[in-house]
């Protein structure tokens, strides 16, 4: 492959399809789909097989860093 053996053409390649890319949106699509998907949408109904049974909920807590000691 040609881009492994000449990273500098791989570049040159990615810059190339940015640019064709950059015109390109996906605002309407998007919109559209959504509203589709969320069109029977109701908040206030749990997702749920039977709704007699109980939902189980799990929740975490991690600390990822500590910024001062």
């Amino acid at each position: 492959m040609f881009w492994v053996e000449t990273p500098g053409k791989f570049h040159i390649l990615l810059s190339v399809a940015f640019l064709y890319m950059k015109d390109i949106s996906a605002d309407e699509q998007e919109y559209r789909l959504t509203r589709y998907l969320m069109a029977n949408y109701d908040p206030s109904v749990r997702p749920a097989r039977n709704s007699s049974e109980a939902l189980s909920v799990v929740f975490g807590l991690s600390l990822h860093s500590i910024i001062d000691v």
